[in-house]
This record gives C-alpha cells, structure tokens and sequence, in this order.
C-alpha cells in the first residue's frame, strides 16, 4: 500500500522536502511506520513531533491504510 507523508515546519525544513509517497506492506500499525520513517530519515530521531493521520492525532493502535494521508507535525502552542 501507498500512503502520502506530509512534513511541516522544522521537520520539512531538516529533510529540505514537504511531502513523500512511502510504500509500506500491508496492516502496517502506526508503531510500525514510525520505525519505517526513523529508518529513511535517521536524522528525524532527535526531533519532536506529533503525527496525524488523516487528519486526527494517532494512536498506538491505529492500522494503514491505503491512500492514507500521514502528517508529521513540529511542536506548537496556542491561546
């Protein structure tokens, strides 16, 4: 299955790139991607971030789906 990776802020600004197309097996859990994406972007492992799918804030438990949009958020506050 495909899913499209969104970057935002500072962690679009460290991969110098927006967005990707990853290809991942099948019932891949939310845990799972993230070793993927800590495996393509080792240097991401000091960062913080959140990560959405489509659009709301995952879970541990949460499967992929195909065509799943995945967004990884900077840290922000708000008021």
């Amino acid at each position: 299955m495909k899913v499209t990776v969104k970057y935002l802020g500072n962690v679009a600004e460290q991969l110098k790139s927006e967005y990707e197309y990853i290809e991942l097996p099948e019932a891949t859990t939310y845990l799972q991607f993230l070793e993927v994406l800590n495996t393509l972007h080792p240097d991401l492992q000091g960062f913080v971030y959140k990560v959405a799918i489509n659009q709301s804030i995952a879970t541990e438990d949460v499967e992929l789906k195909d065509d799943d949009e995945i967004a990884i958020l900077p840290p922000y506050s708000g008021g």
